[in-house]
């Protein structure tokens, strides 16, 4: 037992105290141990705390020496350049928070026309109708389907000082949209102010839908950017599985902790630990020209991607014996799932296939245990997909992964909190009766003391020493223990528990052994066997699935030669 689980002991027994007392000594130990057994290897630990501002600045460095590319070409129009007779089009960018301003929309009401168009169709005096009007509907009327379904909006913007009209046109990664909206706008004013009248501007191509500098992160920042929250999840999954298999976990029930500190504590430092991984992250991306309204919605989305993975990670403490094992997985639903699913969403979206689109996001947000990464990088990367209001999308964003929270956190309570432990009782109960039965004259609460006064009164000079190299001599019959016959169960926190079956290994074999466990489990008997001074006859004794005669004995015998 080394200095951290003697201070744990330590700092648990104390049942005088008051609630709270109690509940604040309890919770320091959890977070003492959770924090020595967390930093046993400070390198790795430090290591994957950097993981996710290292692949982000990689990211960021990638961009900026990646080939430079031309913001599209904006056109640009203002009120004393217009003709007298000329009605510009406005289009609302329904994302933005800061709509047209009114003083603008008057003067280009006193320069042109009045706006016209059916208000008999159940639209009101307002932009965001005249948007849609012009950009959706009125194409439809024209036979305009092909832009309908490849333009989707444009961006309108002003500034105070001139008050210039700046369009950008999303989407215009392909030629055919760039054309379809010059030739939208054209015949916008030919049908609304006669053939007479035209418009013409011009657009340059880029590759991103929005022009660089504008909007979300780059390509390769947004990418790497979801990599590393796809890998962030995997110390946390190797730590929680490593402390139930090590036997740190058994703590609890010995010294009576509750299980609601046990796993508050638990959320308590691995929240510390995602903010400290995150944190810095976010800061560098705060200096990296990112506007803050899109700042502010990575933040939530972060936030709540943290928020939402623990749950999972505990569960899986449940499932899988070996931490390697958990993180494979775990890894493979995040990158497999998560990144993969979201590029394939983005790409259904392009090619217009909306029931695809919703078929993949259906059957993924219920097969996949991590969905909130896969909406993580729909956030980051702006994707089309989500072109809805940040409050609105939000509200979705955790409505949806809520459901799965409730969903996780109910099966870590089954099988942690009480409900598991009495059906667990129930179920051995009915177990070890029947085994009872079989074993004939084996009584549930027979003492090893005879065994045990057998064994101590038996002449030290026979009793057969530990060879170099070659484990225990053979021994005689009365050196020799038959695990089966030392069999002794005992009531623990509502489940019955044996005494050899049930021991638990507190520190691993690489590290070093300790036995820890009720008096009279057994506990001498197995350092004894280790030790050279007992030989198994018959029977076994499993610690955590390995084997007190082969698995751990051998180590034992491979560890003296050494």
């Amino acid at each position: 037992m080394n200095h951290f689980q003697e201070t744990f002991l330590r700092m648990t027994n104390y049942p005088d105290m008051r609630k709270v007392e109690l509940f604040i000594q309890q919770m320091k130990a959890v977070l003492v141990l959770k924090y020595s057994f967390v930093m046993r290897n400070p390198r790795s630990s430090i290591s994957f705390l950097l993981l996710p501002l290292t692949l982000v600045i990689f990211g960021m460095i990638l961009d900026l020496h990646s080939t430079p590319v031309k913001d599209a070409r904006t056109m640009n129009i203002t009120p004393g350049t217009l003709p007298p007779n000329l009605l510009v089009p406005v289009f609302v960018y329904l994302y933005s928070r800061n709509p047209i301003k009114q003083k603008f929309v008057e003067i280009i009401k006193n320069y042109g026309v009045p706006f016209q168009f059916d208000f008999t169709e159940g639209l009101d005096d307002s932009l965001q109708s005249f948007a849609k009007y012009t950009l959706i509907e009125w194409p439809v009327k024209w036979s305009f389907e092909d832009f309908k379904r490849h333009v989707h909006f444009s961006l309108v913007s002003t500034e105070d000082d001139d008050l210039t009209i700046k369009l950008y046109y999303s989407r215009s990664t392909f030629h055919g949209d760039a054309i379809g909206m010059q030739l939208l706008m054209s015949a916008w004013v030919e049908q609304m102010l006669g053939e007479d009248f035209s418009i013409q501007s011009a657009i340059q191509l880029h590759p991103n839908h929005q022009p660089v500098g504008y909007g979300y992160l780059n390509s390769g920042t947004a990418y790497l950017m979801a990599v590393a929250m796809a890998m962030v999840p995997l110390p946390f999954a190797y730590n929680i599985v490593s402390e139930k298999q090590s036997g740190v976990k058994k703590l609890q029930y010995i010294n009576g902790l509750s299980p609601l500190v046990y796993w508050l504590g638990h959320f308590i430092f691995d929240v510390a630990m995602y903010l400290l991984m995150m944190m810095p992250t976010l800061v560098v991306l705060l200096f990296s020209g990112i506007t803050n309204i899109h700042l502010i919605m990575l933040f939530k989305a972060v936030m709540a991607f943290g928020f939402f993975f623990f749950p999972h990670i505990y569960v899986l403490q449940f499932i899988f014996k070996r931490p390697a094992t958990a993180v494979y997985f775990l890894l493979m639903v995040n990158v497999f799932f998560g990144v993969l699913i979201g590029m394939v969403l983005d790409c259904t979206m392009e090619l217009g296939n909306f029931g695809d689109h919703y078929l993949i996001s259906l059957i993924s947000e219920t097969a996949t245990p991590n969905y909130s990464l896969c909406v993580l990088l729909g956030l980051v990367l702006d994707n089309d997909s989500y072109k809805q209001d940040v409050e609105m999308y939000m509200n979705k964003y955790w409505t949806s992964n809520t459901r799965r929270l409730c969903i996780a956190w109910s099966i870590v309570a089954s099988l942690e909190f009480k409900i598991f432990r009495v059906l667990r009782h129930v179920i051995v109960l009915c177990v070890e009766q029947i085994t009872d039965d079989k074993e004939g004259n084996l009584q549930e609460d027979d003492d090893v003391s005879p065994e045990w006064s057998k064994n101590e009164s038996s002449s030290t000079s026979s009793v057969p020493k530990r060879s170099e190299g070659k484990g225990p001599q053979k021994a005689t019959d009365k050196h020799a223990v038959s695990l089966a016959k030392l069999r002794r169960n005992f009531y623990c926190n509502f489940r019955l528990v044996n005494a050899l079956r049930n021991t638990n290994l507190i520190i691993g074999v690489n590290n070093g052994l300790g036995l820890i466990g009720p008096a009279g489990s057994g506990k001498s008997v197995i350092l004894k066997v280790l030790a050279g001074e007992l030989e198994i006859s018959s029977g076994d004794a499993y610690v955590y699935g390995q084997s007190l005669k082969t698995d751990i004995f051998t180590f034992w015998k491979d560890f003296d030669s050494e």
